[in-house]
């Protein structure tokens, strides 16, 4: 029982510091995007790197990125943390069915990602 108290905290520990940081980032990236600043590509890869460390996923990078632009990636999208793992590495915009940008949360997260 107390196992699954902590985890219980410990999800909602992590889910107060994604709030508190995409609130914090939020204003900023608007006005990125808005003033379309080079700080709209950078600031997702931040987000991302603490989003990764927040939820305890240890990225590793083997190699490197093509430097040459424009770069198409294409990867298999197998769970919600893809979309976290890939963009702490790169700055990317994703594809994604127009329904996303609909969704709750999400639909906004995505569109500051510029997908």
């Amino acid at each position: 029982m107390l196992n699954t108290i902590g985890k219980q905290l410990r999800l909602a520990q992590q889910l107060v510091l994604v709030v508190l940081l995409t609130l914090a980032f939020l204003p900023v990236q608007l006005i990125a995007l808005w003033l379309k600043l080079p700080l709209r590509s950078s600031l997702p890869v931040v987000w991302h790197k603490i989003m990764c460390r927040i939820m305890r996923i240890k990225v590793v990078v083997r190699g490197q990125a093509s430097i040459a632009r424009p770069l198409l990636i294409v990867s298999n999208h197998v769970s919600w943390s893809d979309i976290s793992v890939l963009s702490s590495v790169i700055p990317l915009s994703f594809v994604a069915k127009s329904e996303v940008q609909d969704w709750p949360v999400f639909g906004t997260l995505a569109k500051l990602q510029r997908t």
